[in-house]
C-alpha cells in the first residue's frame, strides 16, 4: 500500500483522491477502493464544497485518535521546507467516522461520514452550516470521469506515479510491534530507480515503511524516505478504544443543511 494522489480538473469541478493506502491499479480499471484513511475529496469553486468520504466502512472497531502527518524536505544549502498537519479522528462501532483537521487559522474542517445513513456532511462552523452528499464506500473512477467530461472542458490528471520506468522491489515483512498501545503488522517497501532511468547517475532507493493494526484495520504508522522528495510520515498517536459520543457523528440541530447543486450530482458514480 503506497500513498498516492490524483486530480481531476476541469472548469467547473475538480476531483481528488487523496489516501494512505491506496489500490494502486491503473486509472482504466473500473474501480479504485480506498483503505480505512482514505479521502475522496469533491471539490468546486463555483460551490465551495469540500466534503471527504471515508474509503471502507469498518464497524466493531470504535476508537478515537490524533494523527499527524509530517514532510521534511531538505534543500542542497542545508534550509529545510517542513509541513505538518494534525486531524482528531473518531470511529464508533457502527463505522462512522467524524474528522476535525487543524487549519492555520479559525476552527477546524470538521467532516462527517455516516454509512447508516448513506450520507457525509462538511461542516462549516462560522456560517453555522452542513453540506451533505452521498456516501460512497467505493469511487468508479471510469463512471466519474466520463461524466466529468460530459460536464465540460478537458481533464489534466496530476502525476499518478505510474510510469514504465525500471524499478526493482523488494518486500520486507516486519516482526510485531505495539505502538500507542496497539499490536501492528509491518512491512518495508524498497524501491530502487535504476541508473539511467530517469537520467539519474546512480541508483535511487526509495523506502517506505507501513505498520496497520489488524484489530482497528487502519495503518497506525507509515514513513516514506525519497531522496528526492525527502521523507513523510504518518502516525496515529493519542489512541483511545471506548466508544465516542454519538452526537459527534450528528449534525448539530442549529446547523442548516445544504444539498449537493443538482449539476454536480450528476458527475458522482451511481
Amino acid at each position: 500500500m503506497t500513498t498516492k494522489r490524483f486530480v481531476l480538473r476541469t472548469q467547473m469541478a475538480s476531483l481528488a483522491l487523496v489516501g494512505c493506502g491506496l489500490t494502486a491499479v491503473p486509472i482504466s480499471a473500473q474501480t479504485v477502493t480506498l483503505a480505512a484513511q482514505a479521502q475522496f475529496t469533491f471539490e468546486t469553486g463555483t460551490a465551495g464544497f469540500r466534503v471527504p468520504v471515508e474509503g471502507k466502512v469498518i464497524k466493531g472497531a470504535p476508537f478515537s485518535a490524533d494523527i499527524v502527518s509530517e514532510s521534511i524536505q531538505t534543500l542542497s544549502d542545508g534550509n529545510r521546507i517542513v509541513q505538518r498537519s494534525t486531524t482528531r479522528f473518531y470511529r464508533d462501532s457502527a463505522g462512522r467516522v467524524r474528522r476535525e483537521e487543524e487549519r492555520g487559522s479559525g476552527d477546524p474542517a470538521i467532516s462527517i461520514s455516516d454509512p447508516i445513513a448513506g450520507t457525509s456532511y462538511s461542516l462549516d462552523a462560522d456560517n453555522r452550516t452542513a453540506r451533505q452528499t452521498p456516501n460512497m464506500s467505493a469511487i468508479h473512477v471510469n463512471t466519474a470521469v466520463q461524466k466529468v467530461f460530459a460536464l465540460n472542458g478537458s481533464i489534466a490528471v496530476a502525476p499518478f506515479n505510474w510510469t514504465g520506468r525500471a524499478e526493482d522491489v523488494r518486500v520486507q515483512p516486519l516482526p510485531e510491534r505495539t505502538i500507542e498501545g496497539v499490536r501492528a503488522e509491518g512491512v518495508r517497501r524498497t524501491t530502487t530507480i535504476a541508473a539511467g532511468a530517469i537520467g539519474n547517475e546512480l541508483p535511487i532507493e526509495i523506502v517506505s515503511e507501513e505498520w496497520t493494526s489488524p484489530d482497528l484495520k487502519v495503518l497506525v504508522l507509515t514513513e516514506h524516505r525519497d531522496p528526492r522528495m525527502g521523507t513523510s510520515t504518518y502516525r496515529v498517536t493519542n489512541i483511545n478504544r471506548a466508544e465516542p459520543d454519538a452526537y459527534l457523528f450528528e449534525v448539530p440541530a442549529d446547523y442548516t443543511v445544504q444539498q449537493l447543486p443538482d449539476r454536480l450530482k450528476k458527475i458522482l458514480p451511481r
